[in-house]
């Protein structure tokens, strides 16, 4: 065995501790309990920086939800992947010089230039059969939402917007392996 063999293993169960604390928090912002549910994501920063973006999920609504919005999200995103790569890259740079928090910032920059894929944009997304099958299967369940087949609560709206926001910044940045995967 290498060490990288370990290397990875380890990336990858930092990364589902902390994935499994933010799902245990999820049901804090059902219930309006943002103090519980920032202390339980920052938990999960100790084991991944990742998991600070999800302090932005204080901000979503769990009680409305836009269906013209979150159907065009995906398909904005796979619109956005198809943006040449240096004027994603400035724009990444401009954000991470505007956010000037430098852990953050450099850990971001770093994990956007990291592993970058030089491939056509379609090659890319058609590869990652993985988002094309959540793909299908949020539409699915975003019909089922607007037909009214079955009662959806607000539990259920928050989890929407999160896969749909996910495969938005999934398709948008996916040429950098490091982000569009976190």
């Amino acid at each position: 065995l290498t060490l990288y063999f370990f290397l990875q293993e380890f990336t990858q169960i930092r990364a589902a501790v902390a994935t499994s604390i933010f799902l245990l928090a999820l049901p804090d912002i059902i219930n309006k309990r943002y103090f519980h549910y920032i202390y339980k994501i920052l938990i999960a920063t100790f084991f991944h920086y990742s998991s600070l973006l999800a302090l932005l999920l204080i901000f979503v609504n769990t009680k409305k939800f836009n269906n013209k919005l979150y159907m065009i999200l995906p398909i904005a995103g796979i619109i956005i992947a198809f943006i040449p790569q240096q004027y994603m890259t400035y724009a990444v740079k401009t954000f991470v010089s505007v956010v000037n928090i430098p852990i953050i910032s450099d850990k971001f920059y770093s994990s956007f230039t990291s592993k970058i894929i030089l491939l056509d944009p379609i090659e890319i997304i058609l590869k990652r059969k993985l988002w094309l099958s959540i793909l299908c299967i949020y539409y699915i369940i975003l019909y089922i939402k607007i037909k009214n087949i079955l009662n959806i609560d607000g539990f259920d709206i928050l989890c929407l917007k999160i896969i749909g926001i996910s495969l938005f910044f999934g398709f948008s940045f996916a040429f950098s392996k490091n982000i569009s995967l976190r």
